[in-house]
């Protein structure tokens, strides 16, 4: 959310509004030199170089709404913290060092494989510039990282602030002979799938055994496919229709590719899992991901984004299967195996050591 080091460290769970989605910045977290020889704070005590203590935001406070992804995130996660009183980047009660938010970023970067040496100034500057890629306007970017003075901004990262010319269309609605475009009436929970192979209509299976669809409809590159109503080049058409969609092609990279179109398109993205699936409950499956018929999925085992887990796999405790994976039919994941991005696990396959 773009917040400074100093204001991520001072973030109690009190500051998160879960009821209204909004979390609250008021503190900064900030130190001062020691004279550890006449010093009498707790840090002087330990012989620390530095004190530190939280103050008001001043002009910095501000209230944000929570994208739906941060808010599922501390959401999921509240139940770790035993009060409201407990930083959030520590889940304790004394007050976080400077370093400490550093440590936990190079900590995550070293397990997960991620770019070497992230800090989080860097990780403010990405939020920064896809924002401005993306359309946010100064005003908007200024209030929500609690920048005043907008020139900052613009100095810094002139390159991603891009005119928008046509954005004067709007002005439009305001001529005599103006009419206003109506939108097609919102039909509920409808799924389209995209593919009309035969994952298709495995898919097509599960999403009706599953019994929450009112209406399933195929799109697919074969134009004589009498079952589709499209090919998938028009998708972005039916997003009012069929608001949720899934996609239903063993292609790890299409897939991929396809993902991305639908979540710019604006689909709502579900997992599908059959009900003979026996799924544990610590379990986690993210978004566009799949669990067929009679597979076994372990705790503390996570599917990720558009992974397919096919019908009979076995997948034991603590395995990661990353996005855009695919294990096929019958095969067996050990524990504690991670099974890369993109990558294909054959049928019958055994992964992993005892």
């Amino acid at each position: 959310m773009g917040l400074s080091s100093a204001e991520a460290s001072a973030l109690k769970i009190a500051d998160i509004d879960f009821v209204n989605g909004t979390l609250t910045v008021s503190r900064v977290l900030t130190r001062k030199p020691n004279n550890t020889s006449k010093g009498t704070s707790k840090d002087a005590a330990r012989g620390e170089k530095w004190s530190y203590m939280v103050v008001p935001a001043g002009t910095f406070e501000r209230s944000l709404p929570m994208p739906p992804h941060v808010y599922r995130l501390l959401h999921d996660n509240a139940g770790l913290y035993p009060d409201e009183s407990r930083f959030l980047i520590s889940a304790e009660t004394e007050l976080p060092r400077s370093y400490y938010l550093q440590n936990v970023l190079t900590s995550i970067s070293l397990k997960y494989g991620i770019v070497s040496g992230i800090t989080p100034i860097m990780l403010r500057n990405v939020f920064i510039r896809r924002c401005l890629e993306n359309g946010v306007d100064l005003c908007t970017l200024g209030a929500v990282l609690g920048i005043q003075h907008l020139d900052e901004i613009t100095k810094k990262y002139k390159e991603y602030i891009k005119p928008n010319p046509k954005a004067i269309n709007v002005l439009e609605k305001f001529s005599s002979g103006y009419v206003e475009k109506k939108k097609p009436e919102y039909k509920g929970m409808n799924l389209l799938v995209l593919g009309c192979g035969s994952h298709g209509h495995t898919i097509k299976e599960t999403a009706e055994s599953i019994g929450i669809f009112k209406k399933i409809a195929f799109l697919d590159d074969d134009i004589n496919n009498p079952e589709a109503i499209n090919v998938i080049a028009r998708l972005e058409d039916y997003v009012d229709e069929y608001p949720l969609a899934f996609i239903a092609i063993g292609n790890n990279a299409i897939r991929k590719t396809l993902m991305e179109r639908l979540k710019k398109a604006g689909f709502v993205l579900p997992y599908l899992c059959d009900p003979s699936a026996n799924v544990s409950t610590t379990a986690k499956l993210c978004a566009g991901s799949y669990v067929g018929a009679r597979a076994i999925i372990g705790a503390q085992t996570v599917i990720n984004e558009g992974a397919i887990i096919a019908s009979g796999a076995n997948l034991l405790n603590n395995v990661v299967a990353e996005a855009y994976c695919h294990v096929d039919s019958g095969a067996t994941i050990k524990k504690n195996v991670v099974i890369p991005t993109l990558a294909k696990i054959e049928s019958g396959s055994v992964v992993g050591i005892e």
